[in-house]
């Protein structure tokens, strides 16, 4: 897509952001932004979270970040960046995925317990670190589901492994709405998205037709 290895693109667009290794959610709205890539932000904080500077993750940069992080907030419309306070559910990130279109979430990572890789059937690494310490905040992403069988897929997208994983959609909730993540969801629109993000704010239902279901990921 890029014509560059994706690790080369992502140091560039952290250089353009100038937010060191220290990444918001928000941050990753304007990466997307950035190359053309339409999207939807959806948190249950406009800014940044006060409490959060209890917590041991956010307390190194918390200080920089408050400032960094609050402006691109107030500056996001004028970007051109869709930004909605509001707390979605399973079904509104089901629906989405049914047309064909990921989700990067903000998870607590302590919480997050891949089906395959408990079960010892195999050990994929981006589930090595799940389970360990307080509060982790990670950025999956997010490109399945099955119904049948309540279960969402993912994928860590650390560099190191190109793994599929599945969780129960339970323990997926309990893990990105937990305290620290403010629920941030990245709705994610493919390039052949026929609806228009000005559709974000509304019913989920209305976000058009790409055509495919994600589902097909577990067949």
């Amino acid at each position: 897509m890029f014509g560059e290895p994706c690790d080369d693109v992502y140091t560039k667009d952290l250089d353009y952001l100038q937010c060191g290794e220290s990444v918001w959610t928000i941050d990753l709205a304007y990466i997307l932004s950035r190359h053309n890539i339409q999207s939807c932000l959806y948190t249950i904080t406009l800014g940044v979270n006060s409490e959060h500077i209890n917590k041991v993750f956010y307390q190194k940069h918390f200080s920089v970040d408050e400032i960094r992080v609050k402006e691109m907030f107030n500056k996001a419309a004028q970007q051109g960046i869709l930004v909605q306070k509001r707390s979605l559910s399973i079904e509104d990130m089901i629906v989405h995925l049914q047309e064909d279109n990921p989700i990067i979430s903000l998870v607590n990572w302590t919480l997050m317990t891949c089906l395959w890789c408990e079960s010892k059937v195999r050990k994929c690494w981006s589930c090595i670190t799940c389970n360990q310490g307080p509060y982790q905040g990670h950025f999956v992403v997010v490109v399945g589901f099955d119904r049948q069988k309540d279960l969402i897929f993912y994928k860590n997208p650390d560099g190191r492994s190109h793994d599929l994983c599945g969780i129960q959609s339970d323990q997926f909730q309990k893990a990105r709405i937990s305290d620290g993540t403010d629920q941030d969801t990245l709705f994610v629109f493919n390039q052949t998205f026929k609806g228009g993000i000005s559709n974000c704010g509304g019913d989920m239902q209305d976000v058009g037709n790409c055509g495919g279901n994600m589902q097909d990921v577990c067949n």
